[in-house]
């Protein structure tokens, strides 16, 4: 796993467990915080990946994984972000975030990292990332909470 210092963060009320949304939510956050510029958000557990990041010409297409999921889950979800965003690792990467929820209400990740080397066959180019993971045009590209808030 990547050592990661989360942004800070207000806590999550602790009489109430977050949902996907309110986790996708709080990694766009910690992107945005970390200088990446969020270009596509999806909340629906069937999508193989939920956040998509540029910073300059690197990606970073993040998959959320709720507390709880467990090894053979995390394991088949892996394969599907694969096949489903085939980042090779010269443009950027494919991470699963695995949710935590601390006592007292603050969410932190854990971050597993795919090999873009085992990815990159169906390739064809960096405007094919550009096509795939920036907002169509004329759509509104979604906004992570501010950082500090």
């Amino acid at each position: 796993m990547v050592q990661w210092t989360p942004a800070p963060q207000q806590a999550h009320p602790a009489t109430a467990t977050p949902t996907l949304a309110e986790y996708v939510r709080e990694a766009a956050r910690q992107l945005t915080f970390g200088g990446w510029r969020v270009t596509q958000q999806q909340v629906d557990p069937a999508a193989p990946w939920h956040l998509a990041a540029a910073k300059g010409a690197k990606w970073r297409v993040v998959q959320i994984l709720l507390p709880g999921t467990g090894a053979g889950e995390r394991h088949a979800e892996r394969l599907r972000l694969g096949v489903a965003a085939l980042v090779p690792a010269k443009f950027g990467t494919m991470e699963q975030w695995l949710a935590h929820l601390q006592p007292g209400g603050r969410i932190v990740f854990g971050i597993d990292i795919l090999s873009g080397h085992a990815w990159h066959t169906a390739f064809t180019g960096a405007h094919d990332l550009v096509a795939r993971f920036e907002p169509a045009p004329g759509a509104v590209a979604p906004s992570a909470v501010a950082p500090g808030r």
